[in-house]
This record gives structure tokens, sequence and C-alpha cells, in this order.
């Protein structure tokens, strides 16, 4: 029904803090976390092409990816059991 695809000014405001959460996660990151998360999910550029930005091997831009992802997700589980503390 039309109702239920409706969103609540709740939904908005969990969505708002999320996006807020992780905007200051992603600047506590290393710069060259930053950089590569925002150009492939951002910018959608592929592992080839952020190799050749930065000079370094499609492996090798794999693996900084992942440890970005990680170190990411570490940060806004943290950020979230810290909020919810204060509730």
């Amino acid at each position: 029904t039309l109702t239920s695809a409706r969103r609540s000014p709740l939904e908005d405001l969990i969505d708002q803090e999320d996006a807020a959460r992780l905007q200051v996660a992603l600047g506590s990151l290393p710069e060259a976390y930053s950089t590569v998360l925002r150009w492939h999910y951002h910018e959608g550029q592929s592992y080839s092409e952020i190799s050749v930005r930065v000079a370094r091997s499609v492996d090798a831009v794999r693996m900084l990816l992942r440890r970005a992802e990680r170190e990411l997700a570490e940060d806004l589980k943290r950020a979230k059991s810290s909020a919810g503390d204060k509730v």
C-alpha cells in the first residue's frame, strides 16, 4: 500500500544520524583510506582505475580498500555503541 512506502520522521532521523556518524568516521580515517573509499564507492572507480591513480598494483589497491573498509566498520561500530550509551 501507499502508506507502507512512506517513511516515518523517526526513520529519517535515524538515517541522518547514521550519515553524520559515517562522515565523522570517514574523517577520522587515514587519508589514504578515506581517499580510496571515496574513489571506489562515491566516484565508482574500479580497482584498476585506482591503481593507476596511486601507482600501486591492483592487488595492493584491493588490500588497501579491504583494510579501509574494516577500519571504517570498526569506527562505525564504536560510534554506534557509544551513541547507545548516551540514551
